[in-house]
């Protein structure tokens, strides 16, 4: 070979051997070794190497430090029992039970608030045991008082009762609470049922009055005697069905026809009878009332300084075509009414025209018939009153 071959045989093996510009040259490595770090390294047992059970997730291995104590939940209790149930009793009775309540830690516990649950359970005590802290060990007693009031069946209260810890050691902080609980089983003179009359929803398209009934049967009584019947609203009427040594069966009627837009209507009924123990019973009572009719204002006041003649309009909306019957007359002939007995429509206008009052004030109901037209049906009667009182000059 010659000098020349030789040269440039020699430049070639530079370029193919020489590392690039910023690139490490490598680094020959006889035998290298594996290059990691094991996390949980295996051993393997022998007979000196004990088999370790493995920790679970949430339990704690016995070799850790204990986790510090905490106090117990139930730091102050009732001595024999939280609850107490009276037996059988009467009603408009007042019972007492007393409680010893009981402080079963070794800090103080202070009584920060005492809640009833109904005005029917109560305590004299209450002030008395929030003044002072309870010592640890210490007992107190604790008058609970029930009163069974006109309930037919069962008669229960509670006592809520919320204490903190007097200590400033972190496991002693937070509110605990203790609830006491007394009932009995009531024996009554009498038996109503049901106790609440629901009429439910009154179409007045349809019909205006809804019937319910209602049974007073003697339990504890060897004779009972209804008295009297007294609806709390003119929109209810009670009636006595049947009366005997079994009692007494009674009916209420609800009317709606007064009513001038459609209304959710609230009453009781006041049962007077011979008891001395109850001597009223109550029957709660309920009804909605929807009318095809709205009448806007119902209600027209017209105050002492407006002077001369007042005109006022009333608007009438109804659900289906109907139609302005008559308006009725004014009892001092101080109002008077305008209004088209034509038209047929949803909605009527009533003029009302109020001369001034010099002697005494102007308080009138009149009464507007309405005649309605559902479709495929006969036509309804149905009457709306408007009130309108003016203040005479005087007032």
């Amino acid at each position: 070979m010659s000098h020349c071959h030789r040269l440039f045989v020699g430049l070639v093996l530079l370029v193919l051997f020489v590392p690039g510009c910023g690139e490490p040259a490598p680094v020959a490595v006889e035998n290298p070794a594996p290059n990691f770090t094991s996390v949980n390294p295996v051993v393997e047992p022998t007979a000196t190497t004990p088999k370790l059970a493995p920790i679970l997730p949430g339990t704690r291995n016995a070799d850790a430090p204990p986790t510090p104590a905490r106090p117990s939940r139930k730091g102050l209790t009732a001595l024999d029992s939280p609850t107490h149930d009276f037996g059988e009793v009467r009603q408009n009775t007042q019972l007492r039970h007393d409680f010893v309540l009981t402080n079963n830690v070794d800090v103080p516990i202070r009584i920060v608030k005492m809640a009833s649950s109904c005005s029917c359970t109560w305590s004299e005590s209450n002030d008395k045991i929030m003044e002072a802290d309870i010592a640890p060990g210490q007992k107190i007693d604790y008058p609970l008082f029930l009163n069974t009031g006109t309930l037919q069946d069962k008669a229960s209260g509670e006592i809520s009762i919320i204490y903190r810890y007097q200590s400033d050691d972190p496991k002693w902080q937070g509110e605990e609470g203790l609830i006491l609980k007394v009932s009995g089983t009531i024996l009554p003179d009498y038996r109503i049922e049901p106790l609440d009359l629901r009429f439910g929803e009154i179409q007045a398209i349809e019909t205006q009055t809804a019937k319910r009934s209602f049974r007073v049967t003697p339990v504890q009584m060897e004779t009972l005697e209804i008295i009297d019947v007294k609806p709390s609203s003119s929109l209810f009427v009670a009636n006595i069905l049947s009366s005997g040594k079994e009692g007494y069966e009674i009916e209420v009627t609800f009317d709606g026809s007064s009513l001038a837009n459609s209304e959710k209507v609230h009453g009781h009924l006041v049962i007077n009878t011979n008891s001395k123990t109850v001597p009223n019973g109550l029957v709660t009572l309920s009804a909605s009332y929807v009318t095809p009719i709205s009448i806007a204002p119902s209600f027209l006041l017209i105050s002492s300084d407006k002077e001369g003649t007042i005109q006022e309009e009333v608007r009438i909306v109804s659900s289906v075509p109907s139609q302005v019957r008559s308006v009725s007359r004014s009892s001092t002939g101080l109002v008077r009414a305008e209004y088209d007995s034509v038209l047929k429509s949803d909605e009527h206008l009533i003029a009302f025209s109020v001369d001034p009052c010099y002697n005494a004030a102007i308080d009138e109901t009149i009464s507007i018939e309405m005649v309605l037209f559902p479709v495929g049906r006969e036509s309804i009667i149905q009457t709306v009153p408007v009130t309108i009182y003016r203040f005479h000059k005087g007032e």
